[in-house]
């Protein structure tokens, strides 16, 4: 029956295969060879050039009479006098506290105004009091425009940062490790300035204000937040360290002579995100250690790397005078580059040189007492009483070194492109192109990116007083194009290596962008006191490493359970009554970071309310499957030790099991009706066998397209809605310009796109004989054969380059570019794959991703208490909360990708990706098991190899 497949003796489109091929080439994109003129769709959301940047705007009024305002130039704009266009503004009274009126922001009343008027021009910093909610996690971020327009473009991206304390006590699992507290959200009043989320301006944004009316306006981009009032605060800098000790001296202030005021680093009071927890240091010179067990003694580490990241530290100074601040730090970051703290007294930065101090690089821990460039110390003012100190990350001197690489990589990418335009993808490395003499300015170019390189890298090693790893790669490319200057014959040989060499320092840029640091402890010293490092011996680090060997023995790794009592004391600070609780023994196919979350939260939620404990055990990716190989699920259910629930499997997994009677089916729960309405009903298509239901979708993936505004609009072409507009329009203008396209190898939105399935109503047998089965085949293999669509590409580096600005990826490809290719952001966009135009004039876009599941096995005697973890564990609330923690933990390249539609859509999501998820979501479809499906998926896949 599959052999039908395989025959490609006819079309079922209405152009012949050599038209088609003619039109793939490019052929018949114009008589004269020239691209049609076209704008991109959803011009609005195209990159703003660098002309629009704060460093070019900033510089036009970086004049010293713009610092002329005083304090009592400065306006506050009240709450009670905001207005809004687009609906009407909820005022509320005594909220979290404060007694005058606050407005409230979300994406529903999508802009608050204030009118205001300006008597004397300059240049303003803006601050705000504000509440954030204590029961969201998400980032807030609101864009500020003066005069209904952006003064500059990251305006468009203002972070209000949340404050996270530990509300609880360092407890112990079952191995007598500590385990982190947890933390909650301080449910108060904050303030803030307008600052760069990226970290490059180490000052608040400075808004250059003329005399008269003006309005500014607050829009909603994601999160909910209270503004109590705005301030719009006149410009300085921050005084000279020479300039602060004149002061000193002026007013006599003694210096310290007492002990040392020592901050444990773990012992932070309050910090900006949920990621800065305790930290665990093996070297015996931390402080406090023990041989043989996990104590968390540090704080930061690489969960510390992002911009504006901040700790704080609440102390007591015993009397007024003069101290010197030492830090005990470990900071080996970047092989050789510096790493940037702002340090703040009581929420003030002291003086301009620590607004960004530099940590240098290490591979051992360092004292490093907060000094100038000779060593002597910088002294710090403390009154007698309570003082907080923070430590924020910063870029520094890096985020110069960052920004110029991406922008030399934008130019690189024309330059290629502008190469390939003549060589085409794949050169003739025997041809003579004359590339010196057809493309524009090449030579000046290269010389020109090659000056540019070596400029860095002298930066580079005055910044750091050595020459880092990045420096030697930067001279290595510089070499490089000062090779095919003087031979530009060599060029299309050396295309790739090029090429390779941008993706490389893209990916430095990338890294220097984040700058960890671990904190053991701080302390306030006499200025006259040496403080000397205590360095742990090479006796201590062999005994330590001997016990914790030896106990690695008896510790059980793969389970992070805590005790029922201990995790109800924790959270809710009282004593639970001493019982044997049932414990369920769940296999969950993630990271040990997750599997400490879902532990942790089973702990302190699902175990407290319902009394049943659990024990979560942690297996590779890949173990809690049963197809293609065996793994440790598939002996555990055949020695009769099968767990009670299982997390991770595929999606292919439940219905296998089921057909051999392993697994439950959860359709026969009395509520299984109500609990499947959290999911999207093909979801649950994969888990369906003969009536019944196997598992829960867990997370689950879906198709889209990229696509680089800045490229189709400078080749004039508009992103495809169908796939003719991709053939007959998009893929000619691409092949013309040396671009491409890609899409991975999947049958699935063809078939279902021309009306297929894959097996009868039933699922008794194939459906893959039809006509629109066949059709969809031939759609599918003439994407390689006729349109010489490639079939691998790396998505991430060619769509950063710009050879291949059209893509078809799901989910992962979304979440990796939006986190790890800063040097596009802006550029790009997402939007449905293309479709088919109905004869009803509907577009079928039909598209299909895997999910990973939920199981409960047949052998639990625990199936009730196995039901209730399921719902709990897949309720919109529980997810939300694990999103937010792993995305805490790990970062924004982890962001969980639940199942449960309430659960995602409360992320915070760029409003105009929110449109593209839901259509996609409301064309997908999952793909059925069936009785011997693994034969299927073969069958086709060797139909397309052979083609």
């Amino acid at each position: 029956m599959l052999l039908i497949l395989c025959i490609m003796g006819w079309s079922f489109f209405g152009v012949p295969a050599e038209s088609r091929k003619a039109i793939a080439a490019g052929e018949n994109a114009g008589t004269d060879g020239n691209v049609p003129e076209k704008n991109i769709k959803g011009e609005a959301n195209a990159p703003a050039s660098a002309e629009n940047s704060y460093a070019a705007v900033s510089g036009k009024y970086d004049d010293p009479s713009n610092y002329q305002l005083s304090g009592k130039d400065r306006i506050v704009l009240k709450a009670a006098n905001a207005f809004s266009d687009s609906g009407k503004p909820v005022f509320k009274k005594e909220e979290a506290g404060r007694d005058s009126v606050s407005v409230c922001t979300d994406e529903k009343t999508e802009a608050v105004s204030w009118d205001f008027e300006v008597n004397r021009e300059g240049l303003y910093e803006i601050g705000f009091e504000y509440l954030t909610d204590a029961e969201e996690g998400s980032q807030v971020q609101r864009e500020i425009w003066i005069d209904h327009e952006l003064p500059f473009t990251e305006s468009g991206n203002i972070a209000f940062p949340r404050r996270w304390y530990e509300a609880s006590k360092v407890t112990k699992d079952i191995n007598g490790d500590e385990v982190n507290p947890l933390l909650k959200q301080q449910n108060e009043w904050f303030t803030v300035k307008a600052t760069d989320v990226d970290g490059y301006t180490s000052e608040p944004f400075r808004y250059y204000l003329e005399n008269g009316k003006h309005t500014l306006t607050l829009v909603s981009v994601s999160g909910k937040l209270s503004i109590g009032e705005i301030s719009l605060i006149p410009a300085e800098d921050y005084p000279k360290y020479r300039e602060v000790l004149k002061e000193y001296k002026e007013k006599d202030f003694p210096e310290y002579k007492g002990e040392s005021v020592v901050l444990q680093g773990e012992d932070a009071d309050y910090r900006s995100e949920q990621i800065l927890r305790r930290e665990y240091n093996s070297d015996p010179a931390t402080q406090p250690y023990q041989k043989g067990q996990v104590v968390l003694n540090t704080i930061g580490g690489y969960n510390w790397r992002n911009a504006n990241q901040k700790i704080e530290w609440d102390f007591y100074a015993p009397e007024s005078a003069l101290y010197k601040l030492n830090l005990k730090v470990f900071q080996n970051h970047g092989e050789g580059l510096n790493v940037y703290r702002q340090i703040a007294i009581d929420g003030v930065v002291p003086f301009e040189e620590v607004k960004e101090y530099p940590l240098s690089y290490s591979d051992k821990w360092q004292s490093v007492t907060v000094s100038d460039g000779k060593g002597k110390p910088y002294l710090f003012y403390l009154s007698e009483g309570k003082h907080r100190i923070s430590l924020e990350n910063k870029l520094g001197k890096s985020g110069y070194v960052a920004r110029e690489i991406y922008s030399i990589n934008e130019d690189m990418s024309t330059l290629l492109r502008n190469i390939t335009k003549v060589t085409g993808s794949d050169p003739d490395p025997n041809f003579q192109y004359e590339l010196d003499e057809k493309v524009p300015k090449l030579m000046d170019t290269m010389a020109d990116i090659r000056d540019r390189y070596r400029h860095l890298v002298d930066y580079l090693i005055k910044i750091s007083g050595k020459t880092p790893t990045l420096a030697n790669s930067l001279n290595t490319a510089a070499d490089q194009l000062d090779y095919l200057i003087r031979k530009p014959e060599k060029i299309p040989k050396k295309l790739r290596e090029l090429t390779a060499t941008q993706s490389g320092l893209s990916t430095y840029a990338f890294e220097i962008q984040e700058q960890p640091a671990t904190i053991d402890f701080l302390q306030f010293a006499t200025p006259e006191k040496e403080i000397k490092l205590r360095k742990s011996t090479l006796w201590e680090r062999a005994a330590g490493t001997m016990v914790n060997f030896a106990s690695s023995f008896y510790k059980d790794y793969d389970s992070v359970l805590y005790s029922r009592n201990e995790a109800a004391a924790a959270v809710n600070q009282v004593e639970v009554q001493e019982q044997k609780p049932v414990v369920l023994d769940v296999w969950v196919a993630r990271t040990k970071e997750m599997g400490e979350i879902i532990q942790r939260l089973a702990n302190e939620d699902f175990s407290t309310k319902t009394g049943i404990a659990v024990k979560v055990n942690i297996l590779p990716a890949g173990s809690v499957g049963a197809v293609g190989s065996v793994s440790p699920l598939m002996l555990s259910i055949i020695s009769g030790n099968a767990p009670d629930v299982a997390l991770g499997s595929d999606q292919s997994t439940p219905v296998e099991l089921a057909i051999r009677g392993a697994t439950r089916d959860l359709s026969k729960f009395s509520d299984f009706d109500e609990i499947r309405k959290r999911f999207l009903p093909e979801a649950l298509t994969p888990l369906e066998y003969r009536g019944g239901v196997y598992a829960l979708p867990e997370t689950m993936d879906f198709s889209m397209m990229f696509y680089r505004k800045d490229i189709l609009e400078e080749i004039g072409m508009d992103v495809p809605q169908t796939w003719d507009d991709l053939y007959y329009t998009a893929l000619p203008i691409l092949k013309q310009n040396a671009l491409d396209f890609y899409m991975p190898s999947d049958y699935s939105p063809f078939l279902y796109q021309n009306g297929g399935e894959y097996y009868n109503a039933d699922r008794s047998a194939l459906a893959l004989d039809s006509d629109a089965a066949y059709k969809a085949f031939l759609q599918w293999t003439e994407n390689y054969t006729i349109y010489d669509i490639p079939k691998t590409v790396d998505v991430y580096n060619h769509f950063r380059i710009g050879d291949v600005p059209l893509v078809i990826g799901g989910y992962g490809d979304f979440i990796k570019l939006t986190y790890a290719a800063p040097d596009i952001y802006g550029k790009w966009g997402v939007t449905n794959i293309p479709g088919i135009l109905q004869e009803d004039g509907t577009m079928d876009r039909s598209n299909s991703g895997a999910i990973s599941t939920i199981c409960m096995f047949s052998d639990s005697d625990k199936k009730e208490e196995a039901w209730e973890f399921a719902k709990w564990w897949s309720s919109a609330e529980i997810q939300e909360r694990f999103s937010m923690e792993v995305e805490a933990v790990i970062g924004l390249e982890a962001r969980w990708n639940s199942a449960n539609t309430e659960a995602f859509l409360s992320l915070p999501w760029p409003k105009e990706d929110l449109p593209v998820f839901r259509e996609a979501w409301d064309s997908y479809k999952g793909v059925p098991n069936a009785l011997g499906g693994y034969y299927t998926s073969r069958h086709i896949n060797n139909a397309w190899t052979r083609v």
